[in-house]
């Protein structure tokens, strides 16, 4: 899965211009930075039990570390840790989770993916470190949910966390916290807790509204309904459910009628906080073993899906090549039988249906 979407190459088509995308998306930015400011000076925290605390506790690093020799150690550190707690890499299975950044109840897969960065430059803008990427979630409602395990859902969510980056954000955060104590003497909200609801939890905002805007696009282009406004804040959040669904419309029939290819119509998924479609698709930079590509499977099989439906003629003709990779990679991941144990029945009944569709249509 990894070397399909990592290698889909940008053929410079060109993109559709839809005037009215650039207003909604300055609207949504706009709800985006009101969202992450209010709660990052909010007085709210994680649990002491959470499953990002548990990272940070059992890396043992005192924060004083000078800042290469910090992320050395948590970067060797990081992968007997994430063994321990039970998440998934490349060189072990892992399993679901529940209630960890959703509801209780819920489906998560949390894999730990420790892409390379660039340590100081995480540290000097540490408050926007982004160290949990949302891989998947099922929802296409613009109402900026928290990711504090107190919205529910029943269906796939998937993870990746880098632990590294994870580390050092945090470190950069309590170095702040000292500078702000010896120029104030004020300690204000300097608990791991309220950290990593503040930044961690509120940075992964900036993923969730472009999982949610192309979850609706799939909506849109099924012809199915799309949610409104469900979750309420302490404060007015603009509904913009409308505008965005006329985008979408506009979007889709631009896909369908551009003879676009798998790259261009990523390339031209409306996404708000990245550079495009192909570039949110992207998946971790992680070594594609058994163990771990279950889960990026998972990931995946729903934007797979809405791929191979949007525009299947022209795909049958432009991207030939690329639908047979998809037919054969699918076909391999359903006979190596990985995802049957690794997920709960029912869940698994439930993608392998989608699999088998795909494999069907191609």
């Amino acid at each position: 899965m990894i070397n399909f979407f990592n290698a889909l190459v940008n053929r410079n088509k060109g993109t559709v211009a839809v005037p009215t995308w650039s207003y909604v998306q300055n609207e949504i930015n706009v709800l985006t930075d009101t969202v992450i400011k209010y709660y990052r000076n909010a007085a709210y925290a994680v649990p002491s039990n959470h499953e990002l605390v548990k990272i940070l506790h059992g890396l043992a690093l005192s924060t004083d570390t000078d800042l290469a020799t910090y992320a050395r150690k948590v970067d060797n550190a990081s992968m007997n840790l994430a063994q321990q707690l039970g998440y998934t890499t490349e060189s072990y299975h892992g399993r679901i989770f529940s209630n960890v950044f959703m509801g209780k109840g819920s489906r998560e897969v949390l894999i730990a993916a420790n892409g390379n960065f660039n340590a100081r430059e995480a540290t000097e803008d540490w408050m926007n470190v982004r160290a949990v990427r949302i891989l998947r979630h099922g929802f296409d409602q613009l109402d900026f949910f928290p990711f504090d395990g107190t919205v529910i859902s029943n269906r796939v969510n998937v993870f990746a966390i880098n632990i590294p980056l994870l580390a050092v954000q945090y470190r950069a955060y309590r170095q702040h916290q000292k500078v702000l104590v010896a120029g104030t003497g004020e300690t204000g909200q300097n608990s791991i807790y309220h950290f990593l609801y503040s930044y961690v939890l509120n940075n992964m905002q900036y993923d969730s509204i472009s999982m949610a805007l192309f979850n609706r696009m799939m909506k849109v282009a099924a012809g199915k309904k799309t949610n409104d406004q469900r979750f309420r804040h302490p404060f007015h959040i603009t509904d913009l459910n409308s505008k965005v669904d006329a985008v979408m419309d506009v979007f889709v029939k631009a896909i369908r009628n551009g003879n676009m290819d798998i790259a261009q119509i990523l390339i031209n998924s409306p996404m708000p906080s990245w550079t495009n479609g192909l570039d949110f698709m992207s998946l971790p930079d992680v070594i594609a073993t058994r163990q771990i590509n279950w889960a990026l499977y998972l990931s995946r099989i729903h934007v797979l899906s809405f791929l191979t439906e949007v525009d299947l003629d022209t795909l049958l003709r432009t991207n030939r090549t690329e639908l047979n990779r998809v037919k054969y990679m699918l076909s391999v991941y359903l006979n190596d039988n990985s995802i049957r144990s690794a997920v709960p029945i029912d869940m698994y009944e439930r993608e392998k249906a989608t699999i088998e569709s795909i494999i069907k249509k191609l």
